[in-house]
């Protein structure tokens, strides 16, 4: 099966750094999931990876599906892909 050329322009133009694809992998793997469940999942600090929650975002990878609450009892954001 044949990869359509816009797909295959899309998916090469797609230029990702290191931490945003172990985010965008794990969202993948086990979303929806929130920016805390995500750094548990890479054993690094939610502070260390949310900002590639928004750079995702801004390049139309993934988006906010819905709230939950964490254990703390705070409202916090889910994320899937597109």
């Amino acid at each position: 099966m044949a990869i359509a050329e816009t797909s295959l322009d899309a998916f090469t133009q797609l230029d990702l750094t290191k931490g945003q694809k172990q985010v965008l992998e794990t969202i993948k793997t086990y979303g929806p999931i929130t920016i805390e469940e995500t750094a548990n999942r890479l054993g690094k600090y939610p502070n260390h990876i949310s900002g590639r929650f928004g750079e995702l975002q801004e390049k139309d990878q993934i988006e906010v599906i819905g709230h939950t609450e964490n254990q703390r009892g705070n409202t916090v954001r889910r994320y899937d892909t597109k």
